[in-house]
């Protein structure tokens, strides 16, 4: 402290801009085969995804999380960077949709203990992910909880995303899952036969 005046926190530094183009491109590769079979939506999230949104002090991601939400399961070979392994987690379209139902209409406890119930069923948080990724930031007001790492919470954001084929199929989902109408919601809605996604 100098003067009275503490100094400022330091700035993370910008990402590398030769790492972000080698990301993008290993991405879009990826992307591109995985669009052959028109699945609804093709997600990159994790590390990768934020290293493109510009947030500073992010690291090399060790590989790419895809999220797949289809109903044909990947290729056996996709392009893949040495650098970066193509990771595929794949969802059916109407699991991606009965979780978007879930935030939209189930009181926040019984989602949340659904949710990671199938966590510890299945031994793997897809379902929460891909929950955390259809509320985008406000995944933490809605309850879920950051993972401790070394006793830590974990600082991550775990909606950060970007969609790479089916943005517009996402970009509904996403908001129709946002917005939130409640157990009485519901009813009102399947009495105009409205409390289903029109995908």
């Amino acid at each position: 402290m100098e003067n009275g005046h503490r100094p400022l926190p330091e700035r993370p530094p910008p990402p590398d801009a030769d790492l972000q183009e080698a990301v993008r491109r290993a991405a879009g590769r990826a992307a591109a085969v995985l669009a052959e079979d028109r699945p609804r939506a093709v997600v990159l999230f994790g590390s990768a995804a934020a290293l493109l949104q510009n947030r500073g002090g992010i690291e090399a991601p060790h590989d790419l999380d895809l999220l797949l939400v289809g109903d044909f399961p990947p290729p056996s070979h996709l392009p893949q960077d040495p650098r970066f392994p193509v990771e595929i987690h794949r969802l059916r379209a109407a699991a991606v949709i009965d979780i978007a139902a879930l935030l939209r209409y189930a009181p926040r406890a019984v989602a949340l203990a659904r949710l990671y119930a199938d966590n510890l069923l299945r031994q793997h948080a897809l379902r929460v992910i891909a929950a955390c990724l259809l509320l985008g930031p406000a995944y933490r007001d809605f309850g879920f909880e950051q993972i401790e790492i070394n006793g830590l919470a974990d600082p991550r954001d775990y909606s950060c995303q970007r969609v790479l084929y089916g943005q517009d199929w996402w970009g509904r989902l996403c908001a129709w899952a946002r917005e939130r109408r409640g157990p009485v919601g519901r009813w009102s809605d399947r009495l105009v036969a409205s409390d289903t996604f029109a995908g």
